[in-house]
């Protein structure tokens, strides 16, 4: 390879006989890539030549060639000087045999018997020094990470036998006693003690586990109490095995202030304000206040949380809110308040039992509407997503089944189900297949249909139902007027392509409607669209046409929010 020279000499230098990995553990042991691109005085290049050969053949030792021929040929003619080393690797080193084991404590651990026998497993495979060095520090990794901090290797070598092309490997590693968990001391703050604590998984003297260091930190991080935290081991005390944990961390500040604006053909264009105590107490209670107004919707709540022993799996919600709506075709005031248990589950599944008491008053097909709902319920959340702005896997699952009888405190017994699901998956690069469905119903008694309030009746269309149908548009009617439905069957399937980093394209279908019986009509809608996704989340413009003939020729549609 010719290298460009302003004074000395150019330099060639070939290389053959080898290739790939050889080739390249070669060339960085000779420093290849600098020599060749660089002008070199005679001297230089000389003295570099006089060691390569050496060079060459402990670079292939680490990858287990101990018998290598290297013949070399140096040509200078014309101010330019050609190097040629022809190398020969002949047979590896293989491992013949291999002596490994962990002394004290440690000898019975689970993770040290892995790293063992991945050790054993080097036997009759070819000499590597990069393997062996690895599976070294994976031992002391081990200690470290189990708490075996008086640790040490007794014996650490490997015995080479070129003429046999053989090696053995010799380790004993003496692991010590391992130590155990202290006390958990918590930089003082508002926040209490036992609060405090209620983040750690591990009780005083458990074995050391350094994952449940890692653990902790996220935890507390998670939270919506600390803006940085740092855990780290204390120092021996003596001869005790118990180690102090140090938790150091800054706490956000207490009042958090959000306001944000934004436009949907669903509802208009929005602003929505929030205000947030974070430290109500030494317990870590906190509460927010929020509210959202738009052309068509418009809301205000409150809601106070109480962590419990895991205040991140476990807490309670009690919450009061004012919803107020108003459609074409209907309008609706709702005042709710409730308390909620939520858990969140093993696969992440979060479950919600709540009771809530609702007063609405609807205005539908020119009839006033008055009901009040003592409602118990559950509700089950799952949802995953590897990327938020740009999800190519993903998926999310939501049930929520709540009921009322009328002697408990309702004007009406009912029992209502609505059940929502996701998924995104990745065709071909840029390319992504999203799927959508909603499923609800509700059982009630014929006669006391016309009592139940707007806001617990089905309805389909708009932006995330049956694009192509104005919002809420699909529906039963009666006298000319939408009143909703029992049920609500809706279904979507979406393709879209990037053309660019942050744009796509894409082609829908949507199917679905509100109805009273099985057998009534869905409606479709089709489309095409243009996404941006933008760093607060995909902005979406649709062109759909829906499969009706009665409805309008095209809808276009407008929405801003994550794909899960």
């Amino acid at each position: 390879m010719p290298a460009l020279a302003s004074e000395g000499l150019r330099v060639t230098v070939a290389i053959d006989g080898i290739e790939g990995e050889e080739l390249e553990n070669v060339k960085v042991h000779l420093g290849y890539d600098n020599f060749v691109s660089n002008q070199q005085r005679e001297i230089s290049i000389r003295r570099w030549y006089k060691n390569s050969s050496k060079r060459i053949k402990k670079s292939l030792q680490a990858l287990g060639y101990y018998s290598v021929d290297v013949e070399s040929d140096y040509t200078k003619e014309q101010g330019e000087v050609q190097i040629a080393f022809a190398v020969e690797l002949n047979q590896p080193v293989l491992i013949s045999r291999v002596e490994a084991k962990v002394t004290g404590e440690g000898e019975g651990d689970s993770s040290f018997k892995e790293v063992i026998s991945r050790f054993n497993e080097l036997k009759d495979k070819k000499l590597r020094h990069d393997s062996y060095e690895n599976l070294k520090n994976n031992l002391a990794n081990v200690a470290i990470e189990k708490g075996y901090f008086d640790s040490q290797f007794i014996t650490k070598k490997i015995d080479v036998y070129p003429e046999k092309q053989s090696a053995v490997i010799t380790i004993e590693f003496a692991s010590g006693k391992r130590y155990r968990f202290g006390e958990v001391v918590f930089d003082k703050s508002r926040l209490s003690d036992d609060f405090l604590k209620s983040f750690v998984s591990f009780k005083y003297a458990d074995y050391y586990d350094a994952q449940k260091i890692i653990e902790l930190r996220s935890k507390l991080l998670s939270s919506q109490y600390f803006s940085s935290v740092s855990v780290v081991r204390g120092d021996k005390q003596g001869d005790n095995l118990e180690l102090p944990i140090i938790v150091n961390y800054d706490i956000k500040p207490r009042y958090k202030y959000d306001f944000g604006i934004g436009f949907g053909t669903d509802t208009g264009g929005r602003v929505s304000f929030g205000f947030e105590d974070r430290l109500v107490n030494s317990f870590g209670h906190h509460y927010s206040l929020f509210s959202e107004i738009s052309q068509k919707q418009q809301n205000a709540g409150f809601e106070y949380i109480y962590p419990l022993d895991d205040p991140l799996k476990e807490l309670y919600k009690f919450n009061l809110s004012y919803d107020r709506e108003d459609i074409d075709f209907a309008k609706t005031r709702a005042l709710t308040t409730g308390i909620e248990r939520v858990s969140i589950k093993k696969n992440d599944w979060t479950k919600t039992r709540f009771l809530r008491y609702m007063q609405e008053k609807s205005y539908i097909a020119e009839q006033d509407v008055n009901a009040s709902l003592l409602m118990p319920g559950i509700n089950w959340l799952q949802s995953y997503s590897n990327d938020f702005k740009y999800p190519t896997k993903g998926w999310l699952g939501n049930i929520n089944l709540m009921g009322s009888i009328e002697s408990v405190g309702s004007d009406f017994s009912l029992l209502h189900a609505r059940a929502r699901f996701k998924f995104i998956h990745s065709l071909l690069p840029g390319m992504r297949l999203l799927l959508r469905t909603e499923l609800g119903g509700m059982y009630i008694d014929e006669s006391d249909y016309n009592n139940v309030p707007l806001s617990l009746r089905f309805f389909a269309g708009g932006d995330k139902s049956v694009r192509g149908y104005d919002y809420k548009h699909l529906s039963p009617e009666s006298n000319g007027y939408k009143i909703g439905g029992k049920y609500l069957v809706v279904g979507s399937a979406e393709v879209d392509y990037k053309i660019a980093e942050n744009w796509a394209v894409a082609t829908f279908i949507d199917h679905g409607s509100a109805i009273n019986n099985i057998k009534d009509e869905l409606e479709s809608g089709i489309g095409i669209g243009l996404r941006w996704f933008s760093p607060v989340g995909p902005v979406r413009l649709d062109l759909a046409v829906p499969q009706d003939e009665q409805a309008d020729n095209f809808r276009i549609h407008f929405s801003v929010g994550p794909d899960l």
